[in-house]
């Protein structure tokens, strides 16, 4: 998580050549400040704790282009984003936070779901969230959503739990990178943001696509299965059609989609994704009506109910907030190193 809540001593910011780092430790404070303390700063998240007379935080955070990349270590947390917090405190990022050590239990509008060790998290700061983390060391990286949407191809991050493939990966760069800043300079910036952002985008982009497969007895064929809906989104859609296409039996293509919920769930999916996508271009002008239509919805009402059960918003309300400048402008000034984080977290978007 993002903090700039850290006052004067127990916080501090130390300038490097190409980057930026802040430092904090909650034992620099008096036991009943510590958690109130940390509480005051946190950026995006409104957090409570069991027990704020244990509470304890310690992190440091680096500012590398335009990323925040973190290690963090706290107490027994909740974090949650609502739909208050959202509407109030806009934020245009997504948060890759991987759990070194420690339980995380999350729920993204879909049911409780739990992240433990060497695992991979994904909040979307547009989107609500519940976090209870137990006593916890992670490493977070916050990266704007237009270095990643791109490369998403539409896909949607949201809650993403992952522990394979490229995770361990993951982990290994982004424990590299924080080793190594202390020894890099200016020059070093561009490379190193250039590398995590590819990394969490490859990451990500395995990662869903895993999880789309999941269960399936033939995962090359549901990859190929996938690829023709995505291509043929705005078309009727019949599965013979699909069948044909890849060449296989009804029964086959059953077998191979089974984890992910079948054809038809997938081309929803899939259409959501398009739309979502399209919502979020601040280029498109195009009316929502318009969008449905070409991303394959033909009935308004089911179209605006489908979103909201997936995103926790109507298309409208999405696009409005899509459009919405979180970016601030403050004066430079005497600047604590409070309000440099703060000003590294509004930056995101």
């Amino acid at each position: 998580m993002t903090c700039r809540c850290c006052r004067g001593a127990q916080m501090q910011q130390n300038v490097m050549p190409g980057f930026s780092r802040l430092d904090f430790d909650s034992s620099g404070l008096p036991e009943d400040a510590r958690f109130a303390t940390f509480a005051s700063g946190m950026a995006n998240f409104e957090i409570s704790t069991p027990d704020k007379a244990g509470f304890w935080a310690r992190a440091t955070a680096w500012r590398v282009g335009d990323l925040v990349l973190s290690r963090i270590a706290t107490a027994r947390t909740r974090y949650a984003r609502s739909l208050g917090e959202i509407a109030t405190r806009p934020a245009d990022h997504f948060y890759l936070n991987l759990h070194l050590q420690g339980l995380v239990s999350v729920d993204c509008g879909s049911g409780c779901e739990t992240a433990g060790d060497g695992s991979l998290l994904v909040l979307d700061m547009r989107r609500p969230s519940v976090m209870d983390a137990e006593v916890a060391d992670e490493i977070s990286l916050a990266i704007p959503r237009r270095q990643l949407v791109d490369r998403l191809r539409g896909a949607d991050p949201h809650g993403l739990i992952a522990s394979g493939r490229m995770v361990p990966l993951f982990a290994r760069v982004a424990e590299g990178v924080l080793d190594s800043l202390p020894d890099l300079d200016a020059a070093h910036a561009p490379h190193i943001e250039a590398m995590l952002t590819d990394v969490a985008a490859a990451t990500l982009t395995d990662a869903l696509r895993e999880r789309d497969m999941a269960g399936s007895a033939n995962p090359l064929l549901a990859e190929r299965a996938i690829d023709w809906i995505e291509r043929h989104l705005a078309e009727p859609f019949q599965v013979d059609r699909l069948c044909v296409a890849l060449g296989v039996s009804r029964a086959s293509l059953y077998r191979a989609l089974k984890g992910s919920g079948g054809a038809k769930q997938l081309l929803m999916r899939a259409r959501m994704r398009r739309l979502r996508a399209r919502l979020e271009d601040a280029a498109e002008t195009r009316s929502i009506a318009t969008l449905a239509l070409d991303c394959g919805f033909a009935d308004g009402a089911h179209l605006s109910r489908s979103f909201k059960s997936a995103y926790g918003m109507t298309p409208g309300a999405f696009r409005q907030l899509a459009a919405h400048d979180g970016h601030t402008t403050r004066q430079d000034g005497r600047r604590t190193a409070s309000h440099k984080f703060a000003d590294w977290v509004a930056s995101l978007g």
